[in-house]
């Protein structure tokens, strides 16, 4: 818990290329400081259909920093679509009349570019997006936990099985070293090689957390997957590693609760391809996945109840916190989500969005074997407004009593007013009562 800052400069003359700080983490979890809290956001697409900044856009993220400094905020997780190749529409690389300005020598579409090609426009396309003051600051000012999603290659990437053919390939490499340069490289290995996913875990005092990413290794049609064996075993043993720890975070990009089962199944049957119902976990194949998954999370509770668990994750527009209550008499597992940071999607998304959330109420594994109620998590007076529809940012404050006592959390859901942090949502202060084994 000691504070460092520090300079990038340029040794040939001193010019200074970059400033920021740190802080180490707790030495052990009897360390935890409390109250700390940790914050979650994604899809920060600032800017207008004419690429200019979005007003709205720069006041919230002014906004972000005063709720992460007020809440004493040690990590950041940014949840997926940090950037966007595909919007705004009229400047998207997938844009005919766009590309061209662009476009190396030679090349008419993405597709048609190498791999390097790729990669080279990605980062042009980074320095555009994450060029604001606001949002540099807060990178450099605060410990954030990035995860890959769709929009970081293109919309639904992995949800068309045209992805997985050899046009495709290339775009998909050279996004994805995109992603390793700016953002991956921050966690995972640099030995000159991209990993073959980008999931990771750690430890934070009281709390460890595992990212799963489910873009890399996603394909679709019948035999379709959202993780491979290999994700799902290094969750397993994080799982296992981990199961004394107060508190478990695991980062899902795209929230597991959300698109119910039976509007899925008309979905397959009646929309276009590149629609975005084939993107959900209960869509077609990766029901299985889910299935899987959800197993996984049972049975994790059911023999570990003193953890309490809470799933993150964005994408959907709008911010939210579910209750999922599993049949039978275990803690409730939590569902936060926060989406977007700086995109604004509209009214009718919002309420879209807001309609289809509320839907969910029960569900059930294919074989029945789990199933329970989901139900939105009450907030305080005025402060209840979950669904959330605005630019949105959410945070999770852990107050922790006592050293080795049972840690309390509380949710938040902020948009601004003005440049100013508005409280659209606050819970109560819950609690594991589950004693923890000595």
């Amino acid at each position: 818990l000691t504070r460092y800052r520090y300079r990038v400069f340029r040794q040939s003359d001193g010019h200074v290329l970059g400033e920021g700080g740190f802080e180490t983490a707790p030495a052990t979890p009897e360390k935890t400081p409390s109250p700390f809290s940790i914050a979650l956001m994604s899809c920060h697409q600032p800017f207008k259909e004419n690429g200019s900044l979005s007003k709205q856009s720069h006041q919230m993220l002014r906004a972000v920093r005063q709720c992460l400094v007020a809440h004493n905020t040690k990590c950041v997780f940014m949840v997926g679509d940090q950037m966007y190749s595909d919007l705004p529409g009229p400047l998207s690389l997938l844009n005919p009349a766009y590309f061209p300005n662009v476009a190396p020598p030679g090349r008419r579409r993405l597709r048609d570019c190498s791999t390097a090609e790729v990669r080279r426009l990605y980062h042009r396309r980074y320095r555009h997006f994450w060029n604001l003051p606001e949002w540099k600051k807060i990178q450099s000012e605060f410990p954030c936990y990035p995860i890959l999603d769709d929009h970081d290659i293109i919309d639904n990437w992995g949800s068309d099985p045209a992805h997985k053919t050899e046009e495709w390939q290339s775009l998909g490499e050279g996004a994805m070293a995109a992603y390793f340069d700016y953002q991956g490289s921050r966690l995972l290995p640099g030995d000159g090689n991209r990993p073959d996913d980008f999931s990771y875990g750690f430890t934070y005092g009281n709390t460890a957390t595992f990212v799963l990413e489910i873009r890399s290794q996603r394909t679709a049609g019948p035999d379709g997957q959202l993780y491979s064996d290999a994700q799902e075993q290094r969750l397993r043993n994080f799982l296992y590693l981990h199961q004394y720890r107060k508190i478990l975070f695991i980062v899902l990009s795209v929230p597991i609760i959300h698109l119910p089962r039976f509007l899925a199944r008309i979905a397959a049957r009646v929309t276009h391809a590149g629609e975005d119902f084939s993107d959900r976990w209960s869509s077609g194949a990766h029901l299985r996945d889910r299935d899987r998954f959800l197993k996984i999370l049972h049975d994790h509770q059911v023999r570990h109840p003193w953890q309490q668990t809470i799933l993150l994750s964005g994408d959907i527009h709008i911010g939210c916190i579910h209750q999922i209550l599993w049949g039978g008499n275990w803690p409730v597992l939590y569902q936060m989500v926060s989406s977007g940071i700086t995109h604004y999607p509209g009214f009718l998304i919002q309420l879209g969005s807001k309609i289809l959330i509320r839907m969910n109420q029960r569900f059930a594994t294919a074989d029945r074997s789990i199933s329970g109620k989901v139900a939105l998590l009450k907030g305080n007076g005025r402060r209840s407004r979950n669904p959330y529809g605005g630019m949105n940012l959410g945070i999770i404050e852990v107050e922790t009593p006592a050293p080795n006592a049972n840690p309390g959390i509380r949710f938040f859901l902020y948009g601004h007013k003005h440049g100013e942090p508005y409280q659209a949502f606050s819970s109560s202060l819950l609690s594991n009562t589950y004693p923890t084994p000595r």
